[in-house]
């Protein structure tokens, strides 16, 4: 479906998006805080904050992220930063990007907000140092 003449996001995006949340709210990620649900400029986005995993040097640290949701979203993966400096192999340290080649190879529609924010987590306990990011890559 086509984004509205507004230039907004589909009402079905949002609607998703919703559905995602409301999962999140009754089966809780104990290492996500905050999330918000907005738009800017035409876009879908959600911002909260993650907490590092135990037993990393990320432990009991907070982290801000943002998540913009393209167009063919539930298609195509959403765009995830962190907005708070950290130090990983498979995160732009300039820009917060994440590269994980394995979510990106096997993102599929039915993928829920719930499993990639855990994918993500999981990322930062066990960094993938075969596939350091590079600069400017993403």
């Amino acid at each position: 479906m086509a984004a509205p003449a507004s230039g907004g996001p589909s009402s079905k995006q949002s609607a998703l998006i919703q559905r995602h949340l409301l999962h999140i709210q009754n089966n809780p990620l104990p290492f996500v805080q905050d999330l918000q649900q907005s738009v800017e400029n035409g876009c879908n986005q959600l911002t909260g904050t993650f907490i590092g995993p135990q037993g990393t040097a990320y432990a009991d640290t907070k982290y801000g992220f943002i998540m913009r949701f393209p167009e063919e979203y539930p298609f195509q993966m959403p765009e995830f930063r962190f907005t708070t400096p950290i130090i990983h192999p498979n995160i732009d340290e300039k820009t917060g990007a994440v590269c994980h080649d394995e979510l990106h190879g096997k993102w599929a529609p039915s993928v829920t907000l719930h499993q990639f924010l855990t994918e993500l987590h999981q990322l930062l306990a066990n960094p993938n140092h075969d596939r350091p990011i590079q600069v400017g890559s993403v």
